[in-house]
């Protein structure tokens, strides 16, 4: 999608890239992992580093929970 809407502004189709841009920002919003990875960066742009540290450890505590994490000794020889 990014792609797309990188060609659709080169292009100079910039209603199209809008509207583009606002639907790859809202369904970033429902990734968990983006989430608390951009909340952790911005707390570090802030020098917040004990919210950043919270952000990290609830992202690694989610990983734990998403079955496409968890993969582990799946795989032949393992």
């Amino acid at each position: 999608m990014k792609e797309h809407m990188q060609k659709l502004q080169r292009t100079g189709n910039k209603v199209e890239a809008s509207e583009l841009r606002e639907e790859i920002s809202r369904l970033l919003l429902r990734d968990a992992e983006y989430v608390y990875g951009e909340s952790a960066e911005q707390a570090r742009l802030e020098n917040r580093s004990e919210e950043e540290h919270n952000y990290r450890e609830e992202a690694l505590r989610i990983r734990a929970c998403l079955p496409h994490f968890n993969i582990e000794g799946l795989w032949v020889g393992k």
